[in-house]
This record gives structure tokens, sequence and C-alpha cells, in this order.
């Protein structure tokens, strides 16, 4: 009784109190002024341009569902909306993947929110459409990202007007860099002539854009740069030195340039750098002493270029560094202690004339790797123990490396590996049962060695999706269920002895790449295929 007594208290008391919170809390948004009713009309109106369609991303959420009801009458309380406190106008709209299909309106509603400063509509599907010259209008914008989004055409010049953009981001509009297909182009002097007004720009991206000309003398004048991102954009000529002495430069993406030319300058110390990709450029000449004093760069690509000479020792300054990647270029020995790279993640040393017995040493003792490429070099030996080691491997390319001898049992500890790639190796004895326990594999490569063993091994592998065992004396089981197979896209067994078609084969209903050849299969499809 008495304790009921002290509840009966207790809620006579919470009443009054919560409605003063509700009071307080709705006069609170009482004092907030509305967004006007053409900004919502016109909202409105610009989601009604396009259908939903979610289908193409399991990550994509579609915000514009919030946008309708009398409960939701003020735009400012909308999914991917933003508005200015004092004066309710919408200034921010990001409909990153929102699932929007459909071809862009060129006199869309959205460019009559004038007060709009930040924009984003990556990583939705327009369809190739043109991006409207009418965005010039929305001469506010800060920030304005139009990624992964399906536009084409030349890119406006009326951009060039947009004179308070820090941040644009128009990247990753070409079908694929497999077919080489870029949508969106700015040729001629078209970059010169777009960057002339944004001299506020701190991060430009604009990967897989058709630039089609030599990098601008202009962008090494924009000294409030951070970021820098133009891969894949056919640039070519050489490139000014000037532009890695930017004095706030942080991060330089110029990869897949391959007309692009350039040598490394001489670094200060002062400089800002944290990530340079030059991955598949025409760069060349020596690594400079100098790349020692780039005291934060956490990130190195200069696979596939033309550098040569001894790598400096100065790289063992370099105690930020998680990705080194050398491989493909005409790089001397290592002469400096990897050892003291303790943050390192990522390596790539493939193709490099290194001595095997000096490397391993050095790395065994890097225990925070998860990514390791080793290929076409001259080891010789077999699978190097101290892999063993690295507990946190997702990332393993030993491929024609002149790897010799059975698998040890230590590799069954390597259960986080991802992408295992070992082809056109001396790899000799059966497949262990127990790569049945890599449930994580997305893709293995194990063509072209003298193994023998089980198919249905590789049945276990819930998540394997790339499949290549090419020249191996396999044994197919002969009946199967869909439901014990994984779901592969690409399968590669050409060279297996095969007579038939495997009856697993009905059910790869994913398949998008099957090599077969080199067998000496006879008959037709199985029924029901």
């Amino acid at each position: 009784m008495f304790m009921c007594y002290l509840s009966c208290i207790y809620i006579l008391f919470l009443v009054p109190v919560c409605s003063y919170a509700i009071k307080l809390n709705n006069l609170v948004s009482s004092s907030r002024p509305s967004c006007a009713d053409h900004e919502r009309l016109a909202l409105q109106q610009f989601r009604q341009s396009f259908l939903i369609n979610c289908a193409v991303s399991d990550s994509a959420y579609p915000k514009v569902k919030s946008w309708s009801g009398e409960l939701t009458r003020d735009c400012c309380m909308w999914d991917g909306v933003e508005c200015e406190e004092e004066t309710g106008h919408v200034t921010g709209l990001d409909l990153s993947s929102s699932c929007l299909y459909g071809n862009f309106p060129p006199n869309s509603t959205l460019f009559s929110l004038i007060h709009l400063k930040k924009l984003n509509l990556a990583f939705n599907d327009f369809n190739y459409s043109l991006i409207p010259s009418k965005i010039g209008q929305i001469n506010k914008l800060q920030n304005l990202n139009l990624s992964n989004s399906s536009f084409s055409g030349q890119i406006p010049s009326e951009i060039s007007k947009l004179s308070q953009l820090n941040t644009l981001d128009l990247s990753n509009n070409g079908d694929s860099l497999a077919n080489s297909q870029l949508n969106l182009k700015l040729q001629g002097r078209g970059l010169e002539k777009l960057l002339r007004n944004l001299t506020r720009i701190q991060k430009l991206y604009l990967d897989m854009v058709d630039l089609s000309t030599k990098v601008p003398i202009i962008l090494t004048n924009l000294t409030s740069l951070k970021a820098i991102s133009l891969q894949y954009c056919n640039l070519y000529g050489e490139l000014p030195t000037s532009l890695f002495k930017l004095p706030k430069l942080e991060f330089l993406y110029l990869s897949g340039n391959r007309d692009l030319a350039g040598f490394l300058p001489q670094f200060q110390s002062t400089n800002p750098l944290k990530e340079l990709y030059l991955f598949g450029t025409a760069f060349s000449g020596e690594v400079p002493p100098s790349i020692g004093n780039l005291a934060h760069l956490e990130q190195l690509d200069l696979c596939g270029c033309y550098f040569s000479g001894s790598l400096p020792s100065s790289l063992a300054n370099m105690t930020k560094l998680a990705v080194l990647l050398l491989s493909r270029n005409n790089l001397g020995e290592v002469p400096f202690s990897i050892t003291n790279l303790t943050n390192l993640e990522a390596l790539d040393f493939s193709n490099l004339e290194f001595r095997p017995q000096d490397l391993f040493m050095q790395l065994s003792k890097l225990h925070n790797l998860s990514y390791l490429r080793l290929a076409e070099m001259k080891l010789a030996t077999e699978i190097p123990p101290f892999i063993a080691n690295f507990t946190k491997l997702n990332y393993l390319d030993l491929a024609s490396s002149q790897i010799i001898g059975p698998f040890q049992q230590w590799f069954a500890n390597l259960t986080k590996l991802r992408q295992l790639y070992l082809e056109n190796n001396q790899l000799e004895g059966p497949i262990p049962q127990w790569f049945s326990q890599f449930t994580n594999l997305q893709s293995i490569d194990l063509s072209y060695n003298n193994l023998f063993g089980k198919f249905e091994i590789f049945f276990h592998l819930k998540n394997l999706r790339n499949l290549a065992l090419s020249q191996l004396n396999l044994t197919f089981p002969s009946s199967t269920t869909n439901s014990s197979l994984p779901k592969l896209k690409l399968l590669e067994l050409e060279f297996c002895n095969l007579t038939d078609f495997p009856q697993f084969l009905q059910y790869q209903n994913e398949l998008q790449s099957l090599s077969l050849k080199g067998n000496k299969i006879k008959g037709n499809y199985h029924n029901g295929w």
C-alpha cells in the first residue's frame, strides 16, 4: 500500500514535468521558421522527376520517401534536407545513395533553391543525363558532389560560376575501368577554364572524367587545395613538379594516366603530403632521398611506373607509412630496414629484383600486414613460413614466383584470407581438406600447379565468387544440390581433363565468366540447364 502511494505521487509529479517538456520542445520548434512553401514545392517536384529503384544497391536508402504526408509539411524535417536556423531556407541537400533513377530534367526545380550551400547527389542513377547548365544558378554552393551517378557528356562551363566552391566531386561517372568508357568530358582547355574562378577550391575530384589535356599551370596556383584526384583522366605531358609543393596539399591521386610523365621533386620537411598515388603513369627517374622528409606520408603507390635505381635508405624514416606499393619498376635492392615501418598494412614488391632471404628476414617482423603481394619474383622457395605470423592477412599474392613444395599445416591458420593467388608456381601434393575452413575467401587462383584434390572442398566457401583451378588434377562429385554451393561469378577449369560438363554448373545462375578450354568435353548440355 505504501509503495502504491509513492508510485501515485511519482506519477502525479511526472505528468506536469513531461507536459512542460513537450510544450518547451514545441516552443523551440515553432521559434525556427518552417521552410518556405516554394522551396518545399520545388523539392517535391524534384522528387517526382525520378523513380525509386533500390535494386542496384544493398546499402541505398530512399530518403525522399519521408517527403510526404501532412505531418511532414516542414521540409526542414525531411531526410537529407538541412535548413538555416534563422530563416528556414534550404541550405543543404544530401540525397546520396537514395535510389533515384531517371533522366535529370534540364529545367529541374532543384535550381530554384538558390540558398543551397551543399548538394550531394552521389550514388544514384541519372541514366547518362547531361549535367544541366542551370546548376550555375546555385551560386552559393560550397560543396557539390555528383559522383557515381551516371552523368555523361560535356561538363557545363557554368560550374565555373560557382566561385564559392571548396569541394567539387564529379568522379566515377564512367561505366567501369574495365571498358575504359569515360562518359563525362572536359576536353581541350576545359579544365583550365573550369578552375579559373574556383579560387577557394580545397578538394577537387575528377576521376574518370575525360580531360585529354596537359595539367594546366593554373592548378599549381590554387594554394587552398588539400586534395587532388585526377585518376584515369587521359592526362598527358609532363606534370609540373610545383604541384607537389602546394602548401596545403595532403592527398594527390594521378593513377591511370599512362601518358602523364614526370619526376619526383626534392621534398621539404614542411610538406604535408599524406597520400601519393602515381600507379600506371609514365613517371621515371630515381626516388629522391628527400622523400624521407615526408614525415606525414601514410600511403605511397608508385606501381607500374618507370622508376629506377636504388631505393633511398631515408624511406625507413617514414614511420607513418601504412601502404607501400612499388611493384613493376626497375628498382634495386632495399637498402633500409623495412622493420622500422611498423605501421605497414599493405606491401607490394612484385616484379622487383630483391634477394629473397634478406627480404624475408625483414618482412617477418611486420605483423600488421593485411595485404601482401610478392608476385613475379624469383623466390624459389616454399611458401615462406613467416607468413603464419600475419594473423590479419586478407590478401596474399605469390603468383609466378617459383613457389615450390606442398601446403604446410600452418597455412590453415590464415582464416581471414579473402583473396588468394598462387597460380603459375610449382606447388605440389593434395589440396588440403582444411581449405574448406577458409569461409571468408572470395577469390582463389591455384591454377597451373602440380596439385590434386576433390573439387567439393570449395563447396563450403559460401562467400566464394571467383575460382580458378586450371590444369589441376581434380575429381568432381557425381551429384550436388543447389543449397550446398557458393554462387560463382568467375570459374576457370582449363585443361582439367574434363569429359563432361560438371553437374554443379546447372546451379550457377550468377556465373558471368566460364572457361573450360583444353578439356575433352563431348555431347550437349544436360537437360534442365
